[in-house]
C-alpha cells in the first residue's frame, strides 16, 4: 500500500493510518509513504524508529538554519535535483520568491525544502529565525523585569516567561499537574516523548494532582524552550483588523508562547516598575538554587 503525503495528514489521520495497515494484516503487507514530514506527528514517529529493523527510513532534509538560497540545502533536500528531476532554475525562484515574501517561506521550507512545518499556517516567527535568537549562553538578567502568566486548568499548562528589554532575555516556565500522567498527555497532545524528556531535563514541573497549584509554581518554576509553542504557533486576524495568536485548537501547547507575548508586549511598551527590585532578586535566586540542586542530583551515580 502506498501512502502519499503523510506528512500533510489532520491529527486525527492517525486513526485514519491505524485502519489502513490493520487491512493490509490479512496478506502480511507493506505500506510505503512518501511526503514531506510537515507537522505530523505520524511522519516524525516513523523518524524516532529509523534504527528499529521493522521499519525502513530515508529523510532528505535541509538543515535547519539554512539559507532559503543555500544550493547544498536544495541538494540535501532533493536529492534527484542532480539529475533534472527537479530544476534548479525552480528551486532559485523559488526561493527569490519566498525570500521577498516571507508569508510564502513556510511553504517554501516545508515543500522543497522537507523542513518540519506546516506550510499553511504563519507562525508568529520562523523556526530558523527563532533558532538565531536561542542560545544556550543567555545575556544577563538586568532590571527591570516583565512577567507574564498564562494560568491553565486541568487540562491545560501553566506558564510563566520573564522578559528583561535591557538585555533581551527571555526566559520561560511551565508546568501540569501528574493527573493524567505525562506519557498520557504526551500521546493525547501529539507531542512524542517531548514532555518526558522535558521533564527528565527539569524544564518541566509536574504537581500532584489534576490542576498545577499556581503559588508553588510561581515560587519559581522550571525553564521551558519555547521551540516546540512557536511551531504549533497559528497567527490569525481579529475582527478589528489585528494579528494575534489563534487558540482555538485546543491540541496546540502555545500556552507558554501566550506568556511570552504578555511579558514582552509589557517590557516593549516600556511600563515603570518601581519596589519590585527586592522580589525579582529572591525570585531568580530561588530558581537558581533549584536548578543547581536539581543539576547536583541529575550528576549522581545513576
Amino acid at each position: 500500500m502506498i501512502v502519499d503525503e503523510l506528512g500533510l495528514f489532520p491529527p486525527n489521520g492517525i486513526d485514519l493510518v491505524e485502519g489502513l495497515i490493520t487491512s493490509m494484516s490479512a496478506r502480511e503487507g507493506r505500506m510505503l509513504a512518501i511526503s514531506i514530514q510537515g507537522d505530523s506527528e505520524l511522519v516524525q514517529d516513523l523518524i524516532r524508529r529509523k534504527d528499529d529493523p521493522k521499519v525502513c527510513v530515508h529523510l532528505y532534509v535541509a538543515p535547519k538554519g539554512c539559507e532559503l538560497d543555500g544550493e547544498d540545502a536544495w541538494h540535501a533536500s532533493n536529492p534527484g535535483l542532480a539529475e533534472g528531476i527537479k530544476g534548479i532554475r525552480y528551486m532559485r525562484d523559488m526561493a527569490e520568491r519566498a525570500a521577498a515574501s516571507p508569508g510564502k517561506q513556510a511553504a517554501f521550507r516545508a515543500f522543497d525544502l522537507n523542513q518540519v512545518g506546516n506550510p499553511d499556517r504563519i507562525m508568529i516567527v520562523q523556526l530558523d529565525v527563532w533558532e538565531t535568537c536561542a542560545a544556550e549562553k543567555q545575556p544577563p538578567r538586568a532590571r527591570p523585569c516583565f512577567l507574564g502568566v498564562d494560568l491553565g486548568g486541568s487540562a491545560s499548562m501553566t506558564c510563566a516567561t520573564g522578559y528583561w528589554p535591557e538585555t533581551g532575555r527571555l526566559e520561560a516556565w511551565e508546568a501540569f499537574g501528574n493527573i493524567p500522567p505525562l506519557d498520557q498527555r504526551s500521546k493525547a497532545d501529539n507531542v512524542g516523548d517531548a514532555y518526558l524528556v522535558m521533564e527528565e531535563r527539569g524544564e518541566l514541573q509536574v504537581y500532584p494532582g489534576r490542576v498545577t497549584p499556581v503559588m508553588q509554581f510561581l515560587r519559581p518554576g522550571m525553564n521551558f524552550m519555547l521551540e516546540h509553542a512557536i511551531k504549533e504557533s497559528t497567527m490569525h486576524y481579529d475582527s478589528n483588523g489585528n494579528m494575534c495568536i489563534d487558540k482555538s485548537r485546543s491540541k496546540r501547547r502555545i500556552d507558554s508562547l501566550s506568556a511570552s507575548v504578555i511579558a514582552v508586549g509589557l517590557g516593549s511598551r516600556g511600563y515603570e516598575r518601581t519596589g519590585l527590585d527586592a522580589f525579582y532578586d529572591v525570585y531568580f535566586k530561588q530558581l537558581e538554587a533549584q536548578r543547581a540542586t536539581k543539576a547536583k542530583g541529575n550528576a549522581g551515580p545513576k
